[in-house]
């Protein structure tokens, strides 16, 4: 994933003020920096070690944390209430 794909995630679905999302931005993006640069060298120190067999192990560890995070991070906060929701623009593909 490219460091750049969360930064405008975090720029249009927060509802938090402008410097708090500032900060929010540079932490998305050293975060997906260092994990970009150190994932490799982790996985394959691993694959070194173990085998070919440490290349899964460390992709559903990845997978299995990335989820434990979305959970909690879920568990932090209250749904966004329908009044400060903007409408859902439909855009379905068409042929």
């Amino acid at each position: 994933m490219s460091p750049s794909v969360p930064v405008p995630v975090t720029a249009t679905q927060s509802p938090i003020e402008q410097p708090v999302r500032w900060r929010a931005r540079s932490t998305v993006v050293a975060g997906s920096i260092s994990g970009a640069a150190s994932r490799p060298t982790v996985a394959g120190s691993l694959m070194t070690a173990f085998g070919p067999r440490a290349y899964f192990a460390t992709l559903a560890s990845l997978t299995g944390a990335l989820a434990v995070y979305d959970l909690w991070r879920k568990s932090r906060r209250q749904p966004v209430p329908p009044s400060q929701k903007g409408p859902f623009v439909r855009a379905q593909p068409r042929a």
